[in-house]
């Protein structure tokens, strides 16, 4: 498997969408003929599915929000916590080599973390759950009869979040820490 790097994403489509919709917003609340609503349950729902970024949920259904995760880098970065877990196989460990696992800060993950759709295509990565319940919920892209996996741990607040990352297979580094390829 490689690292999976790709350039900066821009969605400049979404951005517009989302300037046009706070302009559209701000002229409604300036307009004195309507009485002021202090809040719409459909905005207050809205709000709640954010991220702290003011990013919109893509899904509350998990493998939507995946499909949409995996496809957008910014869309990872906006749903990963501050600090998620990484976990690796330690190949120095004695008496034998074992799961190790460390904390890193969200600034020092190289995003994408998660290959998109073509990029598992083309490594041969499929998309499995391996749990799933109300609170999190962790899925494998792994190429099948091998070893080769890459797991996923969300949390679920009001959107998903990434919290850990394992990678068994790169020893200490993973796609969003791999070192660049030789």
């Amino acid at each position: 498997m490689t690292a999976f790097r790709l350039g900066p994403h821009v969605a400049p489509a979404r951005y517009l969408f989302g300037f046009a919709a706070a302009m559209l917003l701000t002229l409604s609340a300036c307009d004195s003929s309507k009485p002021a609503i202090a809040s719409t349950p459909t905005a207050t729902a809205a709000a709640d599915q954010q991220s702290p970024s003011g990013t919109a949920c893509p899904s509350q259904d998990l493998k939507g929000f995946v499909e949409a995760f995996a496809e957008d880098p910014a869309l990872q970065k906006a749903f990963t916590a501050d600090t998620v877990d990484t976990a690796f196989i330690d190949w120095n460990a004695q008496p034998e080599p074992a799961e190790s696992s460390e904390p890193l800060p969200r600034e020092k993950l190289h995003f994408p973390v998660m290959p998109n759709r073509a990029q598992q295509s083309k490594e041969g990565l499929q998309y499995r759950e391996l749990s799933a319940d109300d609170k999190s919920a962790t899925i494998v892209l792994e190429v099948p009869d091998t070893d080769a996996q890459l797991r996923y741990t969300f949390r679920r607040d009001q959107c998903w979040t990434l919290v850990k990352i394992v990678d068994p297979a790169f020893g200490k580094a993973f796609p969003g820490e791999a070192p660049p390829p030789g």
